[in-house]
């Protein structure tokens, strides 16, 4: 497995676009080998939800926006268990998908960072299985679509 790059190489190997599976994916724009990190979000791509602010956004459903607000972390948030946190990824990361048969996994260095697990072809939607980000504290983040 390659290192971790000092920069986040997302734009470099994806772009968004409509995905057959669900709403937006992201693709390979370029060949990403077998090992390869392909996304690396520095800390001002991230917003970090610890477990006590998790308990105040629930407390806060009464408004459409608060509301709005805690599904797309539902929807976009994955956990990191350095931290004991829900993160927001607030780059393109967002747009993966979900597959019970993943291209990409987080990376054992860093939960901030996907790896591709076989070569993803130009073109090639780019899946993660979202299981991998289980909150243990958070029931209602736990859905697949």
């Amino acid at each position: 497995m390659n290192s971790l790059p000092d920069f986040n190489p997302i734009d470099e190997y994806t772009e968004v676009r409509e995905s057959p599976v669900s709403g937006h994916g992201c693709f390979a724009k370029k060949f990403i080998p077998e090992g390869t990190v392909w996304w690396n979000a520095s800390m001002n791509e991230r917003l970090v939800v610890k477990k006590e602010q998790w308990e105040v956004f629930k407390s806060s459903f009464r408004t459409d926006k608060m509301k709005g607000f805690v599904d797309a972390l539902c929807s976009f948030g994955y956990y990191s268990k350095e931290e004991d946190s829900i993160v927001l990824v607030l780059d393109n990361g967002r747009h993966v998908n979900h597959s019970e048969t993943p291209n990409s996994m987080i990376t054992h260095e860093c939960s901030f960072a996907s790896v591709a697990l076989r070569d993803i072809n130009v073109g090639e939607e780019i899946f993660e299985k979202y299981q991998d980000y289980y909150i243990p504290w958070c029931p209602e983040a736990n859905y697949i679509e």
